[in-house]
Order: structure tokens, then C-alpha cells, then sequence
């Protein structure tokens, strides 16, 4: 799966979340897959924020990313 897809899938969960926590988590992995992008697209590293309530994000996998892996 292209990367770009990666943050198109979750950007959407995000919007569909009712769920506060999933909700964060999910933005987490978009904040990931977002910097993930941005590095590729400017051939370096690029330092990823981290959140000040923890110890930066957490890297989930969407099930609508699960089930496009599988396919």
C-alpha cells in the first residue's frame, strides 16, 4: 500500500471516531504516518513531535489498513 493511502485511511477513521481514546490513538498513528510522508517527500528526517501527556505517539494499525494489507 502506497503511504499516502496510509494517512487518507486514517485521516477518515478519525473524522468517523466517537470514541475519545481510540480517537487519540488514531490521531497518533496519523501524526506517525503523516511525518512518514513528509520525510519521503523531503528526502530527509524530519523530527517527529511528541505529545506532552505521554511519551510520544503510539503506532496503531486501522482495521480499514489490516484489511487493505490482506488484500
Amino acid at each position: 500500500m502506497p503511504d499516502d493511502e496510509e494517512w487518507r485511511i486514517l485521516a477518515e477513521e478519525a473524522a468517523q471516531e466517537q470514541d475519545p481514546k481510540k480517537l487519540m490513538e488514531i490521531i497518533d498513528s496519523l501524526t506517525v504516518a503523516l511525518y512518514k510522508q513528509q520525510n519521503k517527500n523531503r528526502g530527509g528526517a524530519t523530527p517527529m513531535p511528541l505529545r506532552k501527556a505521554n511519551s510520544g505517539p503510539k503506532v496503531i494499525q486501522s482495521s480499514a489498513l489490516k484489511n487493505s494489507v490482506q488484500h
